[in-house]
């Protein structure tokens, strides 16, 4: 009978940070989220630009499949930032989950659980909440109901 056995291929380490590593982090986290959103929006708004071009009736003239295939090549520019701007966040093991809204997630171990920081860029305080990994998606706790001594994660824990 063979046995269920989860490979280490499955496994993935991330960094977790201290509540005092992810406040440091705050200037250039700030910076980040706001290039992924300003590359989100012009992205947004190129594309949009395009389809409203192509949509238009009647067959096109030659200045409009130039302006149409700009658009599309600034929306693709766009696009390109973004995703560097989001892969300089994985290096730190930070995950945006909406760049419009300017929210990320940073990953904390609480009582020997994953957990994560919630970044928020348009809160006066953005590192207010937090919520366990398992928690549902709009679960927010307050930072003050952490566990307040920082855990220190051992190597070989999967946390680490």
């Amino acid at each position: 009978m063979k046995r269920n056995r989860q490979s280490s291929k499955n496994q993935q380490t991330i960094q977790v940070w201290t509540l005092e590593q992810a406040r440091s982090l705050l200037p250039y986290l700030t910076s980040i989220i706001d290039s992924m959103r300003e590359a989100r929006l012009e992205s947004q708004a190129h594309a949009t630009r395009a389809v409203k071009l192509e949509a238009k009736h009647g067959r096109p003239k030659r200045d409009q499949i130039l302006e149409i295939a700009d658009e599309k090549l600034k929306a693709k520019e766009a696009d390109e930032r973004f995703q560097k701007a989001q892969e300089e966040l994985q290096q730190l093991d930070v995950y945006c989950i909406h760049a419009i809204q300017g929210l990320a997630l940073i990953p904390f171990v609480n009582e020997d659980q994953l957990a994560w920081f919630i970044f928020d860029r348009f809160d006066q305080d953005p590192l207010r909440f937090w919520r366990y990994h398992l928690d549902p998606v709009d679960v927010k706790h307050p930072l003050e109901t952490m566990q307040q001594k920082a855990t220190v994660v051992e190597e070989g824990t999967g946390l680490a």
